[in-house]
């Protein structure tokens, strides 16, 4: 173990990010001595099969079932990417002084409903464990396929609110809003079931996270990894922030596969905030 605490400024963070399990690379941005420290997990994130089907029928016409194979495919590597997450996060709350993580897609206004939806998956994974052992004992097919479809929707759920919000749901961390209500309705590329990127209204986005991010001198931000946000810490900050950008082995490997076949035109990605 590498000591040290993330929100120390003299601290080597880079050392102990690389240390990290599942960290496959970090890239460091920023002055020698900052005045504020900004680390970013690189995300692979949650994308609801409405936005993922006008994404992919913004390309062309293609039919429900594939639509549903490659959403499938897509819940497979966030599920993947998130464990991830969770194992690096588990790791600096354990040795790192970590306490609160900001996610990108979530407001200020979000945050009551958010908390409400962890409580009642905490419930629900409590309960769970009582249906699986009443459909044990009943042996009633009816109630096992019942069963596996509550599961199946518990799993799309824990996916949606996330590594952070799977560690809100232990008590773990603070989850905290990354983004402004107005800057990130303004930004949303999905408008009447099409895809539209406005990169002007996408910066003002960031510009927005970054003010909210510099706050205090030490924030951690899982986020997509579309938003590089150096620039507008450069700006904002006076040149004072530190950037740090982390890869884990799953995202990159995912990635990779994604750029490989994207001489296609998508243009919602997984690694990129919706």
């Amino acid at each position: 173990m590498i000591p040290g605490r993330l929100d120390d400024l003299s601290a080597d963070v880079s050392a102990i990010l690389r240390s990290l399990p599942g960290v496959v690379d970090v890239q460091r941005h920023g002055p020698a001595h900052p005045s504020h420290r900004i680390v970013h997990l690189l995300d692979w994130h949650y994308v609801s099969r409405d936005d993922y089907a006008a994404d992919l029928r913004s390309q062309g016409e293609i039919p429900n079932t594939e639509v549903d194979r490659n959403w499938e495919d897509l819940l497979t590597e966030v599920a993947a990417v998130q464990e991830e997450q969770l194992a690096i996060v588990r790791r600096l709350i354990e040795q790192h002084g970590l306490r609160q993580v900001y996610i990108e897609g979530l407001t200020d206004r979000d945050v009551p409903f958010f908390r409400a939806k962890v409580a009642a998956l905490r419930e629900i994974r409590e309960e769970l464990s009582e249906l699986r052992k009443l459909v044990k004992e009943s042996g009633s097919i009816p109630l096992e396929e019942e069963l596996k479809a509550i599961e199946e929707r518990f799993r799309r759920d824990l996916l949606q609110v996330g590594a952070a919000g799977r560690l809100l749901m232990e008590g773990k961390v603070e989850v905290l809003p990354l983004d402004d209500a107005d800057a990130y309705d303004a930004a949303n590329p999905v408008k009447n079931g099409s895809v539209v990127l406005d990169e002007r209204r996408i910066e003002a986005r960031q510009d927005a996270q970054v003010k909210r991010l510099l706050r205090g001198n030490f924030a951690l931000v899982i986020l997509g990894s579309a938003h590089d946000l150096a620039d507008n810490l450069d700006r904002l900050s006076g040149g004072k922030a530190e950037y740090i950008r982390v890869a884990t082995k799953r995202w990159r490997e995912y990635t990779k596969i994604l750029e490989w076949r994207e001489s296609s035109t998508r243009s919602i990605r997984p690694d990129r905030a919706g």
